[in-house]
């Protein structure tokens, strides 16, 4: 087996960093983010290794799935923040009151494809990506602004301490969104919610979860979209709508990633600080 391909343990990591001086290391969650880091740097860095958290041998029990162990992985190079550095989703952290290590850098809004809802990427992956004039990019980021009321959702789970089964409901999304015939849509809030209550095994009732998910959309109503809309639920969408628009495609969701222009990169702090680091 080629060496490179062996999954060391992040101590293993960060030891390397002693015997090879000009070393750093970026850790991310996926082999998608991983490609799209190392297009937006545009250059090679001998010196730059970049791995996806599931090419890292962790033994010991962590929770919240690859983000727990990103930050496992940040915890055990706390020492080395300037070159030993993990990138994530910064999910709803603000609405946990979460802090970071130093060597921790979050993504600018909820999640990486908050990078995309941007007027000019979106006509681009209407006019160019999947070539339609049936539905202009204002509609489509208005769509997604709508999928706040899932976000919503997930945020009162968190800080009411729900754990509710919100991925699994999620997984059949378009259930519960009535597409028009204009391409604008109503969410199915009853049916959803009956839904969640169920998958999550009825361990709150409907009134009192409609009630407080009233209360958290008064609350963080001033919240920016993108700081809401879960990034799944934005592909779920788009894969929905596009299915309707008779688009024959299966790899929709990089069709939507080739949008993202690189040298907008500079108007994101967290996203410029990542690839500065690795330049």
């Amino acid at each position: 087996m080629n060496s490179n391909n062996i999954k060391r343990k992040p101590e293993a990591w960060l030891k390397s960093l002693d015997m090879y001086p000009k070393r750093k290391m970026l850790i991310v969650e996926g082999i998608e983010d991983k490609l799209f880091i190392e297009y937006l740097s545009g250059t090679y860095n001998e010196y730059v290794i970049i791995l996806d958290v599931n090419s890292i041998n962790i033994t010991e029990k962590v929770k919240n799935g690859n983000k727990g162990r990103l930050l496992h992985i940040a915890e055990v190079a706390k020492n080395q923040p300037n070159r030993f550095k993990v990138f994530i989703d910064k999910d709803y952290s603000s609405f946990e009151n979460q802090s970071f290590n130093k060597n921790v850098i979050t993504t600018d809004f909820r999640d990486i494809e908050a990078y995309l809802y941007e007027i000019d990427f979106l006509d681009k992956f209407l006019k160019i990506g999947i070539k339609t004039d049936k539905i202009c990019a204002n509609k489509l980021l208005d769509n997604i602004k709508m999928l706040r009321y899932f976000g919503f959702v997930r945020i009162t789970s968190i800080v009411n301490g729900l754990n509710l089964s919100i991925n699994k409901t999620n997984e059949k999304l378009s259930k519960y969104i009535n597409l028009k015939g204009d391409l604008s849509f109503d969410i199915l809030e009853d049916k959803y919610i009956k839904s969640l209550i169920q998958n999550s095994n009825n361990i709150i009732d409907y009134d009192e979860l409609s009630r407080l998910l009233k209360k958290s959309i008064q609350q963080f109503s001033d919240k920016h979209f993108k700081e809401i809309v879960q990034g799944k639920d934005a592909i779920a969408f788009i894969k929905h709508l596009v299915s309707k628009l008779k688009f024959k495609k299966d790899n929709i969701e990089n069709v939507f990633w080739m949008s993202f222009e690189k040298d907008r990169v500079k108007n994101y702090k967290n996203l410029s600080e990542v690839v500065d680091y690795i330049k």
